[in-house]
């Protein structure tokens, strides 16, 4: 089995909130430990170039060789990233509907017990982020060891993260997920400067749903995508995650190294994004300010589809 390194980093809010306005989005990147060094270089020759060792998504964004620099470390044919945003308050959203759905369906519902609001609401997007790249790893043959750039709570985070690996042993569709990924814990010497560039990914990620969210929301289905039966208990990747609509156009700017104002670098890399182990589309994860929550699936940069997964 493959064995790779994932630097995760944030965007935005520090963690999701009932009342948030700011949405909050994560980036990953997993590569092999050999292409280590490959990124460090990246990381320097961008803050060489924007005057700043700590750089962060605006001092990337807002300079073209930056960018380019950025675009070109990612582009690596065997680097594979992870991209997850949630607009504002959207998780919270998602506990609501996900606990009217399963009133309806006969589900347990979520209960925040002694924990606080944000608490919740962070152990629940960890759930949905590490869940989809621990799947991805099981059917795609690799494993991988998770750092996550420098937190205050980064005790609370290895406890979530280990609950939800944990949990993938319960479930019978995904055997042996659980051994796929490690959390480690905080990024440390080298993989600082790639948390760097995961911090980039993930601002990028975040500008992009922000700036094109009018185009992608008006899709989904207000009422979730209801059911006479629990679409998650068909084993039906139809009824479970529903393809509702397929656009051709360019998936965000045609220019990416040109990111000033509202544009997006996007367009440069959305190749390394995980992909479909049969249809070789590549995978972003979304969650709307509705709670809605969805993958936008890349055929290539002029034609994609936005999938809505069922409450």
């Amino acid at each position: 089995m493959n064995k790779l390194i994932g630097v995760i980093d944030e965007a935005g809010a520090f963690r999701p909130r009932e009342d948030g306005v700011e949405g909050f989005g994560i980036g990953a990147i997993l590569f092999r430990e050999e292409e280590t060094n490959l990124l460090v270089r990246a990381a320097k020759a961008i803050g060489s170039r924007v005057g700043k060792d700590d750089f962060k998504y605006k001092h990337v964004k807002n300079d073209a060789e930056a960018s380019a620099i950025f675009i070109h470390a990612l582009q690596a044919n065997s680097l594979k990233v992870f991209g997850f945003y949630s607009s504002g308050a959207g998780v919270a959203e998602k506990v609501a509907r996900y606990n009217k759905a399963a009133a309806l369906y006969g589900r347990v519902k979520l209960e925040t017990g002694n924990s606080s609001e944000t608490e919740v609401l962070l152990d629940m997007f960890l759930g949905f982020a590490i869940g989809a790249i621990a799947c991805h790893a099981l059917v795609t043959g690799y494993s991988a060891d998770l750092y996550w750039d420098r937190r205050n709570d980064m005790d609370l985070m290895k406890i979530l993260v280990d609950k939800h690996v944990a949990k993938l042993k319960g479930n019978p569709r995904l055997v042996g997920a659980e051994k796929t990924i490690r959390f480690v814990g905080q990024t440390t010497a080298k993989l600082n400067a790639v948390a760097r560039l995961a911090g980039v990914l993930a601002g990028d990620l975040r500008l992009y749903f922000e700036s094109h969210s009018e185009k992608l929301w008006k899709y989904l289905d207000e009422d979730g995508l209801k059911a006479p039966t629990d679409p998650y208990r068909t084993n039906n990747l139809a009824a479970s995650s529903r393809l509702v609509h397929t656009m051709t156009e360019p998936l965000a700017d045609p220019k990416p190294h040109d990111c000033s104002g509202s544009k997006v670098m996007l367009q440069g890399y959305y190749k390394r994004f995980l992909k479909h182990p049969e249809t070789n589309c590549k995978l972003i994860s979304f969650c709307d300010p509705k709670g809605r929550m969805g993958i936008l699936e890349i055929e290539h940069g002029r034609r994609w589809h936005i999938r809505q997964s069922a409450d």
